[in-house]
């Protein structure tokens, strides 16, 4: 009995060194030293607990599923993906960063440009106006300074002898000559190579025909001007004429003449149409 109880001592502390060995190996550290950490080394051991804490963690490994072999080229597929995309995002975010910046400095560099060209023109169309009307004073003004893209230009015009009033008010000649005041202040500020005007005299009186062509002629020295008139005055101060005559009834033609040999000093009248047409 003695030689048996030692045989099977022996036979358990073997067991008891494999057990141990294999923990080892699985978890990388021994059981006395998990047991001293845990403090269960110090605690009765009580196999019933030990034998339910058991069950529960072996039926928890069954129902954690076969175990994906594919499981970290998966992950490194979908870590590559995430990857892609952050740095897509961060593209756009720094686009979407860049095209806010363009747009402010867009809308300041065209709000400092407006203001500049708007205040330039005012001044030119203060001047035009006293010029053409003899006298009086003329402004324009933003209507709203702080929604400077959704505000209108408000004009405001007091000829010689009358007080500022609505456009509505000025006669048809009166608003001719605002309106040619206007787009000459524009001509001061960014000067073109052409300018039509198609019968914008038609509504002045002989006075206000009279300043109209001076002022025609001061611009033409940087302009040409093709100007439709019916107006003598206004003829005289061109260097060609074109115009369309009818010698027999249905039957238009198509005169020119050139005024550089006319005397422009004297008040004669020009040529009739007949007499351009011989």
């Amino acid at each position: 009995r003695l030689l048996d109880a030692r045989l099977a001592l022996q036979d358990s502390e073997h067991r008891q060194r494999q057990l141990m060995d294999s923990f080892v190996q699985r978890y990388g550290f021994s059981l006395p030293d998990h047991l001293r950490e845990t403090g269960v080394a110090q605690q009765e051991f009580k196999e019933d607990e030990a034998v339910a804490k058991l069950k529960n963690i072996r039926s928890w490994i069954a129902n954690f599923g076969q175990v994906n072999l594919l499981a970290l080229e998966e992950e490194e597929e979908v870590q590559q993906r995430y990857d892609f995309l952050k740095e897509q995002e961060a593209d756009l975010l720094s686009s979407i960063q860049a095209v806010r910046e363009a747009i402010e400095k867009m809308e300041k560099t065209s709000r400092e440009k407006f203001l500049a060209t708007f205040f330039q023109v005012r001044d030119h169309f203060s001047q035009l106006f006293s010029e053409l009307f003899d006298g009086g004073r003329a402004s324009l003004n933003i209507t709203d300074e702080d929604n400077l893209w959704e505000a209108g230009i408000e004009i405001t015009a007091a000829p010689p002898g009358k007080r500022m009033q609505n456009l509505r008010l000025f006669s048809g000649g009166e608003k001719a000559l605002l309106a040619i005041a206007l787009i000459f202040a524009f001509f001061k500020v960014n000067p073109a190579p052409f300018c039509v005007l198609d019968e914008v005299d038609a509504p002045l009186d002989d006075a206000n025909i009279g300043r109209f062509n001076q002022l025609v002629k001061k611009f033409a020295a940087h302009s040409q001007f093709l100007i439709i008139t019916h107006n003598r005055r206004t003829m005289t101060i061109g260097d060609f004429l074109y115009g369309v005559t009818m010698e027999e009834d249905g039957v238009s033609k198509a005169v020119s003449v050139q005024l550089a040999d006319y005397d422009r000093t004297t008040e004669q009248p020009l040529p009739a149409a007949e007499e351009l047409a011989g």
